[in-house]
């Protein structure tokens, strides 16, 4: 990073599946989002899915901890996967 360069948030990309017999705790848990995610994630978009995975996160965080509080946190749940997304260079 150079000198007075701004940080940018790191983008993340959550895969999940419902384990089972914990869908009506999933969705009680989820449903509070976006305003009860942890500090320093920034959810950008949340789907239902149709297929191999039940729902997709999209969210920001300053860095890899921050974001694996709130993946740990889903995972009360979910069963997740997880990438960091990486813009494509211009």
């Amino acid at each position: 990073m150079e000198y007075g360069e701004v940080k940018k948030d790191l983008i993340f990309v959550t895969l999940c599946t419902v384990r089972s017999g914990k869908f009506e705790d999933a969705v009680k848990a989820t449903k509070g989002l976006p305003k009860a995610v942890p500090p320093g994630i920034k959810l950008k978009v949340r789907y239902s899915l149709f297929g191999r995975f039940d729902a997709i996160f999209i969210f920001e965080a300053q860095d890899e901890a921050t974001a694996t509080k709130f993946v740990r946190w889903l995972q009360d749940t979910l069963d997740t996967e997880t990438f960091l997304a990486v813009p494509w260079a211009e």
